[in-house]
């Protein structure tokens, strides 16, 4: 009976050895009988194995191979204030921690309330710029300014981080260029130069964001000061 029961296995696992090596064979089959080897000879090892193969390994499975390890970008739909939307850009590591530690979070991130997402991570998309800030981009995001209101714009500027000497030489081209009706202030004359000169000094300020979304929030409010679109 002993001998039987070998041959019998043997003759198994030659099929199985065939059929793995063949091209007309499908995985699944291969694997159900592995699935009736496996409980022929017992082996609850290689019975887990090929169900998991099977049906799907369980999330966060403790004994994952190795070759079913696979590197991947999770991305996302991210919507910013006045309709600007981005599609299909990775969701920066931070984002996917912060998901983590929050640990109760379903996967339906829309159950997030709007204040805990200000209270840890704003996410936001200006054109190509994916940028992750603190909290105080809500803030500074938030300010808005008046026609021909330079106190306002210079306060706004300092809670972005823009150094004083700075905001004192925007304030001499804003100056120059409201006297000219003939410039475009925003892209042209003295304040479109300073914007331009933004983008290449603005890393080496302080600033509450990202360069690229510094400069356009602060041409925003520029367009505001001058009351271009309104």
């Amino acid at each position: 009976m002993r001998e039987l029961v070998l041959r019998t296995v043997h003759a198994f696992v030659d099929e199985i050895v065939d059929l793995a090596a063949s091209e007309k064979g499908s995985v699944a089959t291969l694997l159900r009988k592995c699935l009736v080897l496996a409980d022929t000879l017992r082996n609850n090892q290689l019975k887990a194995w090929a169900e998991n193969e099977l049906l799907g390994y369980e999330r966060n499975h403790a004994d994952l191979p190795e070759y079913r390890k696979v590197p991947a970008i999770a991305k996302g739909l991210f919507i910013a204030p006045r309709g600007g939307a981005i599609n299909e850009q990775p969701i920066p590591s931070v984002m996917l921690e912060l998901r983590n530690d929050l640990g109760a979070v379903s996967d339906d991130v829309t159950r997030l309330s709007m204040s805990a997402i200000d209270r840890n991570v704003v996410v936001n998309i200006f054109g190509d710029s994916n940028v992750i800030a603190s909290k105080d981009f809500a803030q500074v995001n938030r300010i808005e300014i008046e026609r021909a209101d330079w106190a306002s714009l210079a306060e706004a500027l300092r809670t972005l981080g823009v150094p004083s000497s700075e905001i004192s030489e925007l304030k001499s081209a804003v100056d120059d260029d409201a006297k000219s009706a003939k410039v475009a202030p925003v892209s042209e004359g003295r304040t479109s130069k300073w914007l331009k000169r933004f983008a290449t000094d603005a890393g080496k300020w302080e600033l509450k964001t990202g360069v690229e979304v510094g400069k356009k929030i602060v041409t925003k409010w520029l367009e505001e000061y001058f009351g271009i679109g309104s």
